[in-house]
C-alpha cells in the first residue's frame, strides 16, 4: 500500500470518529478538495483550514455514519477512492 493510500485510510478513519484535527494532519497546505454539484457542501475548497471546515460542516449533519474506502486507484500523483457511505442525518 502506498503512503498516499495509507494517509487516505487515516483520513477516513478520522472523519468517521469526527476528529477534524487528525483528519488534516497529513494534508499539504495547498490541498484542494472538490465536492461535486448536488452535494450539500458542493464546491472547491483550497487549503487545510477550508477543507477542515467543509468536512466538519458536512459531518455535523450526521446523527451517525461512516465512510468506508472500498477501492483505491492510483495514477501518477492522483488517487481515486470508491467509498461506501452510510449516514443517518440529524
Amino acid at each position: 500500500m502506498s503512503a498516499e493510500i495509507e494517509a487516505l485510510c487515516r483520513f477516513f478513519a478520522a472523519v468517521n470518529r469526527n476528529d477534524m484535527q487528525a483528519m488534516a494532519n497529513e494534508f499539504d497546505p495547498s490541498v484542494v478538495r472538490v465536492e461535486p454539484p448536488g452535494f450539500p457542501t458542493s464546491g472547491t475548497y483550497r487549503g487545510t483550514a477550508a477543507v477542515q471546515e467543509q468536512v466538519a460542516r458536512g459531518r455535523a449533519t450526521w446523527a451517525e455514519g461512516t465512510c468506508e474506502p472500498e477501492e483505491f486507484f492510483e495514477k501518477g500523483n492522483k488517487v481515486v477512492v470508491y467509498l461506501h457511505v452510510r449516514v443517518r442525518l440529524k
